[in-house]
Order: C-alpha cells, then sequence, then structure tokens
C-alpha cells in the first residue's frame, strides 16, 4: 500500500509525511502478510510450517525426521479424520480427503472379507502412509489387497523427448500427470 498516494499533491513534499508514509507502509506490510498466514492456517490443507509445527503439538503427532510439508498437512488431516466405528463409509471418506474422489477405488465382497482398494498415483509418499493406516483401520479377519496403478504411457504422448529428459523414470512412474480428455 502506498499511503503518500492518498495525500493532496500539496503536502506529499513535506518531511513529516514522507516519514510517515515509509513507517506506514512497512506496518502495512508486516500485517498484511502476518494476516495471510492467519488465513492459510485456518485450513488444514493450505497450513505453512508454522501453522503443521503448531497442530503436530496439539494432536502429539512426532517424527524422527521431519517430512515434507505436503506430507505432514497429509498426516494432520488424516489424524484429525479419524473416527470410529470403522465403516467401508467413513474408509472411503478418509481415502477420499486424501487422494480426492477421483483418487481411488473400493470395493468389498462381504462373503469373502476381502477388501480390494486401488489407489492412482499421485505421490508415491502417500501410498506407504495410506498402508498403514488402513490396514490400522480394518479388522484383522479382513483380507486386504492394495493395489496401486501407476501412470502410462499414453499419459506422456502429448510432451517430446526434450521435455521429459530432465525426469527419471520412477519419478514419471510416481508422480501424478493428468490425461487429457480428447
Amino acid at each position: 500500500m502506498d499511503y503518500i498516494k492518498y495525500i493532496p499533491n500539496e503536502m506529499k513534499e513535506i518531511t513529516e509525511y514522507k516519514e510517515l508514509d515509509k513507517v506506514g507502509n512497512a506496518t502495512i506490510i508486516v500485517v498484511k502478510s502476518d494476516m495471510e498466514q492467519v488465513s492459510d492456517n485456518h485450513y488444514m490443507s493450505s497450513l505453512d510450517e508454522y501453522g503443521c509445527t503448531r497442530l503436530e503439538k496439539i494432536m502429539n503427532i512426532t517424527y524422527e525426521e521431519l517430512p515434507a510439508l505436503e506430507t505432514r498437512r497429509l498426516n494432520i488431516i488424516t489424524k484429525a479424520n479419524n473416527t470410529l466405528p470403522y465403516t467401508i463409509y467413513n474408509l472411503k471418506r478418509k481415502i477420499a480427503s486424501l487422494l480426492g474422489n477421483d483418487g481411488f477405488d473400493v470395493s468389498l465382497e462381504y462373503g469373502k472379507y476381502h477388501l480390494t482398494i486401488i489407489l492412482f498415483v499421485q505421490n508415491f509418499d502417500k501410498i506407504e502412509y495410506l498402508k498403514e493406516h488402513i490396514e490400522g483401520m480394518i479388522p484383522c479377519n479382513i483380507i486386504l489387497d492394495l493395489m496401486v496403478i501407476y501412470n502410462q504411457y499414453k499419459l506422456f504422448k502429448k510432451w517430446t523427448y526434450n521435455n521429459l529428459k530432465s525426469m527419471t523414470h520412477k519419478y514419471m512412474r510416481q508422480h501424478y500427470f493428468e490425461e487429457e480428455d480428447n
């Protein structure tokens, strides 16, 4: 914000108003930044470092080695969404909150006690985390088949070799690339 532009032209050259402009602008920048941080930390999906640290302390989430910010948010969202009793509906809701509604498929064969979950990879870090929590959610008498669908060759047809040469094969398979609707 430029405080001086709101002062009449005749008064803009007065030293006191110039100094007030410097101090006022600096203060307004700090206040705006603080307001943005408060706004970002209001929602779990947009937490910054400070917000993650604060909620991890409240939720008693600890790490041996501090993971990436996105993984920390994922841990916080998962812990916040933990509800009992564990039903197929709650399982689907929990996975949807982490991967989105199109990021997975769940089917349960009730008579055979067989649960099949197919995850469409967006971020490979989420798979291990999800597997650990899903195994903890389902009863011990249910057999779990957890499948991961990786990116397919057809998703990369739209790019040239020069576009893709900076990525490794493992990176391309494990990170999500949007499929275009043709």
